[in-house]
């Protein structure tokens, strides 16, 4: 069964992928605390990663706003606010996709029932 509950941000997936176990001792002392263990310094190399990664965003923001392309801004607010607010544009458009599909169905079987 997949596991819904636990998100990542970009920077602990590119933590995940640079060392798996450092990642994981990270979550674990982020979320139990341990007074003999001190997290590493940040790494140069590391930073240089996520600023590439974030001009590489800011690049592809750019290219969908001169594509007049509809986006929703969610700021940054607790965890599962922004999680709500990413959501509710994805079930404005199933709904919208069921509703289309529910015409197009009703308009097959009008055109068929003959």
């Amino acid at each position: 069964m997949l596991n819904t509950k636990d998100k990542y941000s970009p920077s602990d997936l590119v933590s995940f992928y640079l060392s798996p176990y450092e990642s994981i001792l990270k979550k674990y002392l982020i979320e139990n605390g341990d007074p003999y263990a001190e997290l590493d310094p940040d790494d140069p190399f590391q930073k240089i990663i996520s600023a590439k990664g974030e001009d590489h965003e800011k690049t592809v923001l750019k290219n969908f706003t001169n594509q007049k392309l509809s986006l929703i801004k969610i700021p940054n607010l607790k965890k599962h606010e922004m999680e709500q607010q990413t959501l509710k544009p994805c079930r404005m458009e199933w709904i919208l996709f069921t509703k289309a599909l529910s015409l197009i169905l009703i308009f097959m079987e009008e055109q068929t029932s003959w």
